[in-house]
């Protein structure tokens, strides 16, 4: 079986009107998401030119698909027209049909300005009620999924059931790049950007159509944000919602500023024809802001990490004037881009910079980490998530083109420098991506399923075997 490679379908999506969206939109479908089609736009199928020597890129994604079977419960892959830098998972279920049950992913393509607007989209998916196997292999048959000719399994049982898996519901005109997208936790139909531009918008997306026509509609006449939030200068990537005072956000930019919103306020605001500014703000790193989070435990804590190769722990309930604007901080030896809080434990939080260096602290004592492991990825680390209802699994991907998962209580050692030690908490490696690895988030209704968005412009949804978080 391992010497079979897998070959996975992308079946065209024509539930928009856009001619281009349905030339270009590809989706990878059935539940095992290793069916056949040659009709695809995405990398799945590409046939790389053997009379050139492989890159380590492709010679790593031939690996991991003649392995794949054995390794998932689930994978399904969809190819975009453009790639997104941002995914997160909707809480809603919908488990009506008696075959399926669909969920929703937040997205938004980034084309690099080709497009006059970018799309902030929604996508349902349709999953299988129950994933009953242990491994895709075990529903491979060498009399039915075996292609002899190509020397590989293309799986294609129950492929009408689950066709077209992966449907855009909704296509939201945004201005400019789409870095970073996120709910607000206690109304999901709002949602937030961090922008290129510096600006945060504010989308109501019950009040928006559900397509667009790009040349019909106009970059300077119309607002197509509910709320536009103007004071950075810079590209900001840090935006976090609070997750216990609604309306409450907060974001980092490039310029080093940290500012924190109310928009519960904005209709008297701007009844009083003034624009909402923040209701504090703050010059808080040296150089540009890559990561800011809200923690947990604590409804005005926000850690931040930055170029400046600082964490710090904003007490949002001091003054701008305030001597001690921070209440911790923490000096590394790299950029740090990302920093995640563990829900669990009101004291423990990861780091991740851009050597591929991973970090846990704890709060209480951050003169060095309780856990680092130096070489976690070959490449930058662009994303860190604390499992949901496992509190010692932690999610890590990589513009190295993976995504890892660890599991910190295999461990008891302080440090994890060793190989040994490492590949005693690496408990998986994704590898179905070609490129890196910009988003990946945990379904909130499934804590062994993962969705995971690249540069090679796939959205991948993955579910490893059970016998890795036991």
């Amino acid at each position: 079986m391992s010497e079979t490679e897998i070959e996975i379908t992308s079946v065209h999506d024509t539930s928009l009107n856009d001619q281009h969206m349905k030339d270009a939109d590809a989706d990878t479908n059935a539940n095992t998401g290793i069916d056949d089609n040659t009709n695809n736009n995405g990398y799945e199928n590409t046939q790389f030119d053997e009379s050139e020597e492989p890159t380590q890129a492709e010679i790593n994604y031939k690996t991991w698909k003649k392995n794949a079977p054995m390794l998932y419960q689930y994978i399904q892959t969809s190819s975009q027209v453009w790639p997104s830098l941002t995914i997160q998972w909707f809480p809603d279920v919908d488990n009506h049909s008696p075959d399926s049950t669909n969920q929703r992913l937040l997205l938004g393509t980034y084309s690099s300005g080709f497009n006059k607007f970018e799309s902030l989209s929604i996508y349902q998916l349709k999953l299988p009620h129950a994933i009953t196997t242990n491994t895709i292999s075990e529903t491979l048959s060498m009399d039915t999924d075996f292609n002899p000719e190509k020397n590989e399994f293309v799986y294609s049982q129950h492929t009408d059931k689950f066709k077209n898996g992966f449907n855009l519901m909704q296509r939201i005109p945004h201005k400019g790049d789409i870095n970073k997208a996120k709910y607000m936790p206690q109304n999901p139909n709002l949602i937030a950007t961090a922008t290129n531009l510096g600006d945060l918008l504010v989308f109501d997306r019950t009040k928006k159509p559900n397509n667009f026509d790009e040349s019909t509609i106009s970059t300077t006449t119309k607002q197509y944000e509910d709320i536009r939030l103007k004071f950075h200068t810079a590209d900001t990537w840090g935006l976090d919602w609070n997750g216990q005072l609604e309306g409450e956000l907060v974001s980092g930019s490039n310029d080093g500023l940290l500012a924190l919103w109310d928009i519960t306020k904005i209709e008297k605001i701007t009844a009083q024809g003034r624009q909402l500014k923040p209701i504090l703000e703050r010059p808080l790193h040296d150089y540009s802001i890559n990561c800011v989070e809200y923690n947990p435990s604590n409804s005005h804590l926000v850690g931040s990490v930055g170029d400046d190769k600082m964490f710090k722990m904003t007490d949002l309930r001091q003054p701008s004037s305030s001597s001690k604007q921070e209440t911790l901080s923490y000096k590394h030896d790299s950029k740090l881009n990302v920093v995640n809080f563990n829900s669990f434990n009101p004291f423990g939080l990861a780091m991740g910079d851009e050597a591929g260096q991973l970090s846990l602290f704890d709060l209480r004592s951050l003169q060095k980490p309780i856990i680092q492991v130096n070489k976690a990825h070959e490449d930058s680390i662009t994303q860190l998530k604390w499992n949901p209802e496992l509190k010692s699994t932690l999610l890590s991907c990589s513009l190295d083109g993976s995504v890892k998962l660890w599991d910190f209580a295999k461990s008891g050692n302080e440090t994890a420098n060793g190989d040994d030690q490492i590949q005693n908490q690496l408990i998986f490696k994704h590898g179905g991506h070609l490129h890196g690895v910009n988003d990946a988030d945990w379904n909130p209704n499934d804590c062994h399923m993962v969705a995971s968005c690249s540069d090679d412009n796939t959205v991948q949804i993955w579910k490893p075997t059970k016998s890795v978080f036991m």
